[in-house]
């Protein structure tokens, strides 16, 4: 996980920020066959249909009030968008104290 996010750590900005393809490289890249069923597993998330998490997000999660939408992501889609979203609102609770000004808000 380190190897993926180098680049952001050296530069933090949302441009280093590594994503699901980022990932599936490092997999590839490793000698052991679990880590090429892993990467198997995701190329779904990938190349397929269901490649709606392979990118840099256009939204700015910081800011004071975020509404996350997934009403319209379908079945398969909507588990792994519930846990994105359960993600960015743990990290918006729990985070530092002068961070906690963000007031997430789910539809679905």
């Amino acid at each position: 996980m380190h190897l993926i996010y180098r680049k952001y750590f050296e530069d933090p900005c949302p441009e280093n920020m590594p994503i699901l393809e980022d990932l599936y490289n490092a997999l590839l890249q490793q000698d052991e066959k679990e880590a090429h069923h892993v990467a198997t597993a995701l190329e779904i998330y990938l190349k397929g249909s269901l490649n709606l998490f392979n990118h840099r997000t256009n939204v700015n999660v910081n800011n004071r009030i975020v509404c996350y939408d997934i009403k319209e992501l379908g079945k398969q889609m909507k588990k792994l968008g519930m846990l994105i979203v359960q993600d960015q609102v743990w990290g918006a609770c729990h985070g530092k104290p002068q961070q906690r000004q963000v007031h997430p808000v789910l539809y679905g």
